[in-house]
């Protein structure tokens, strides 16, 4: 379980099969990330995709997830967002759900390669 807060990463979170990468929402506002309203955020700060799924039944769940670009991150932009990655492996029953995917405007916000 995520908390509440930003979490900023540099390297790409890796969704193996079966777990479940759930936080506590992403505020009020279906449109912004609310930071101040208690979202869990994954502000991510690197060239490749921010979330990988790699496994089947997996899933990610109430939060968001941000392509950061403040301070040391203002000229890094990713791939993309997240990425179902099943090229030569199986990945199958992924879940998102309550998930707001914010600012890859250089990247693709959700992909899927198989």
């Amino acid at each position: 379980l995520i908390p509440h807060g930003t979490f900023r990463i540099n390297q790409p979170l890796i969704v193996t099969g079966g777990v479940t990468l759930q936080g506590m929402g992403y505020g009020s506002s279906p449109l912004a990330i609310q930071f101040d309203a208690g979202a869990s955020t994954i502000a991510y700060c690197g060239t490749d995709y921010a979330v990988k799924v790699t496994g089947s039944s997996s899933s990610l769940r109430d939060l968001a997830v941000y392509d950061w670009n403040y301070g040391v991150c203002e000229n890094i932009r990713s791939a993309g967002g997240i990425l179902v990655q099943a090229d030569q492996t199986l990945v199958e029953s992924v879940t998102v759900s309550n998930v707001l995917i914010y600012f890859f405007v250089e990247g693709s916000g959700l992909s899927l390669i198989g």
